[in-house]
């Protein structure tokens, strides 16, 4: 598609400034040279530039430091008249800044106790330094870390799935420690875990019932020294579905709905998922602990 008029206007044109051939962009300049006149008056020597604290960025007023940063050399003679002392660090003999030691060896003591050179620290030193750096600034920052991990939780939906799942790996790798947790809580608020346990019921009442029965299921087997295993309510319903296997009828409702055992517990049947069916509750009352035939 052929340019327009204006575009290759624009494309002849070329800056005014002495040997830059780059094409025209406003006020006789290239865009490079109007926006150094912008920003100060002058289209002269734009690739100084200027630093942020407004002195003209030249190589007489620029300062190297290790590692190639580059710093504004007049405020840095500033900043070492007014805050750095002449008296040597006790470590590197490097102008002073606090407590006889360089701005590099301070921040080293005070984030992570210690002025030695973590280059040369091993890896168990390095992270007990780290460790040590936290706990001091969460002794500074009561709270601080702990609604900044709920907003975040709240906010970020791949976090709260990543700690979720890390959450589920803790439980599912330390049970012990968990169930030991747990009672020490419990004896600690007992009344709180009360009112936990009955919201919990209320919200939960099929869930909460399965459980009694497990149970007492469980505790009764033992009792009379017969086998217990893992029982699952939910898998008889959908092995057998929702029909008596004393009459054969059809059980309508989750309130005629019991599991009984097969071989009766009070004849010294097991308590396992094998010797489990559904049926209808006057049913079972009515068999009690009598075997089939």
């Amino acid at each position: 598609m052929a340019n327009l008029w204006w575009q290759d206007d624009m494309t002849e044109r070329t800056c005014s400034v002495n040997d830059c051939n780059r094409p025209h962009y406003g006020r006789g300049f290239c865009a490079m040279h109007y926006q150094h006149w912008r920003k100060t008056g002058s289209a002269d020597d734009p690739l100084k530039g200027i630093w942020k604290c407004g002195h003209l960025r030249t190589p007489e007023t620029t300062i190297f430091e290790k590692g190639g940063k580059e710093r504004c050399r007049p405020c840095r003679e500033q900043y070492n008249a007014t805050f750095v002392s002449e008296t040597p660090c006790t470590v590197c003999g490097d102008p002073q800044l606090a407590r006889d030691l360089c701005g590099k060896h301070y921040q080293r003591q005070v984030n992570k106790g210690s002025t030695d050179d973590p280059v040369y620290l091993t890896p168990e030193q390095r992270r007990q330094h780290l460790d040590d750096a936290m706990r001091r600034w969460r002794e500074r920052n009561p709270g601080v870390e702990a609604e900044r991990q709920r907003q975040k939780y709240a906010e970020d939906a791949v976090y709260r799935e990543a700690e979720r799942e890390r959450r589920r790996r803790y439980v599912r790798d330390n049970p012990g420690k968990i169930a030991a947790y747990n009672r020490l809580w419990g004896e600690m608020n007992p009344e709180h875990k009360a009112r936990l346990y009955r919201e919990w019921v209320e919200a939960n009442p099929e869930r909460a019932r399965d459980i009694y029965w497990n149970k007492t299921q469980r505790r009764r087997a033992r009792e009379r020294a017969s086998t217990v295993g893992p029982v699952d309510r939910k898998r008889v319903i959908e092995d057998y579905g929702m029909i008596c296997h004393l009459c054969t009828g059809e059980i309508k409702t989750r309130t005629d709905l019991h599991i009984d055992h097969v071989f009766p517990i009070a004849a010294g049947g097991p308590h396992v998922q094998d010797n489990l069916r559904p049926s209808h509750s006057w049913c079972n009352l009515r068999k009690g602990a009598k075997l089939l035939p």
